[in-house]
């Protein structure tokens, strides 16, 4: 039986993100992707150490659970879940001010509909189709003058940015 162990130092990480930062001349925002349990490193203890750091500034996941598991560690900073969300689970992120990810018009009326019912704010990110015609908006001239449009009139709805993945 092998007894493998995983060792991540943390100071190292922490340096890493200030390095990156100090490539920049004004100062810049760090969102750090900790899916997949942060990529088998243990999300509640690094998103911990990284809160604790002030090094992140918000954080993303790949799913809803992973969203609560960070509220329920006591992270307090935002966390985008990248892909989409159940019903079910609308209803217990819009009120833990979770970020959401908004693909298409369908997605962006529940969201609304589930805000307006709750009376909460939901506040999102619009992902762009890269060209695979997978996942997200066309950007094309409908979007722009229409479908961007509608959501950023949406009441209960916030959206904070725009983002696309190569999926």
């Amino acid at each position: 039986m092998c007894n493998c162990y995983l060792e991540t130092n943390l100071d190292r990480l922490e340096q890493n993100i200030k390095n990156i930062k100090k490539q920049y001349q004004t100062p810049v925002k760090v969102m750090c992707v900790l899916k997949a349990n942060a990529y088998g490193h243990g999300i509640s203890e690094i998103a911990k150490f990284l809160d604790h750091s002030q090094e992140a500034d918000m954080f993303a996941v790949a799913n809803a659970y992973e969203a609560m598991e960070l509220r329920e560690a006591g992270i307090r900073k935002h966390i985008l879940v990248l892909s989409g969300v159940s019903q079910e689970s609308l209803e217990h992120l819009i009120p833990e001010s979770v970020r959401l990810t908004v693909s298409d018009m369908k997605e962006a009326k529940r969201i609304q509909e589930t805000a307006d019912r709750l009376n909460r704010t939901a506040f999102v990110h619009i992902k762009i189709d890269t060209g695979m015609h997978r996942i997200g908006f066309i950007p094309d001239v409908d979007f722009v003058q229409n479908q961007l449009k509608t959501i950023a009139s949406m009441d209960h709805v916030k959206m904070e940015g725009i983002m696309s993945h190569f999926a």
